[in-house]
């Protein structure tokens, strides 16, 4: 009896633990960019990216990210196939959406920032800022246009530097 007590108490604070660690690390999604316009917190955004979202990687699935660029490249299992997308579409072949899309980037459970991708030639609205240039196979650059922006330039994040250098994954260190 006393073992069935302990494996039952051992399941229960495993549980706890793995609960505990939902939304902790870089949690990157896409969602259609009309979600996310407008007056919203950051708490309804990101309620928003868990349930309309799609969770594209996380921190493990990033093998550098250059600050200075702020160029993200991914391992290569992160990235098992690309779609057709060109640049009468926009969009991002990488992530599999066009420029009607948005992404949210969270470290530990919080918005940092959102975006979207970069507008085609078919559609040249102006993309949500920071937007998303596919770069390679692998790698995008997260841009943004000042002539455009409406704030200032959200990328520089003293959070996500920090989780960033943690992880040993940075390169081009200037804070």
């Amino acid at each position: 009896m006393k073992k069935a007590i302990l494996c039952i108490i051992i399941l229960i604070s495993a549980l706890s633990i793995f609960s505990c660690s939902d939304g902790s690390g870089i949690e990157f999604y896409v969602l259609d960019a009309d979600s996310i316009t407008g007056q919203k917190s950051n708490t309804e955004i990101l309620k928003l990216a868990k349930s309309e979202g799609r969770l594209v990687f996380e921190s493990e699935d990033i093998s550098g990210w250059n600050w200075q660029t702020h160029t993200v490249t991914l391992h290569k299992e992160a990235v098992p196939s690309i779609s057709n997308v060109t640049s009468k579409r926009g969009g991002s072949a990488l992530f599999k959406v066009t420029d009607k899309d948005a992404f949210v980037l969270c470290v530990d459970g919080r918005v940092i920032y959102y975006g979207g991708f970069k507008s085609g030639n078919e559609n040249p609205a102006v993309p949500l800022e920071p937007h998303i240039e596919d770069k390679s196979r692998y790698s995008f650059k997260i841009e943004f246009d000042k002539k455009y922006a409406t704030a200032s330039d959200p990328r520089n994040s003293q959070k996500l530097y920090s989780y960033l250098d943690d992880l040993g994954i940075l390169s081009s260190k200037t804070a």
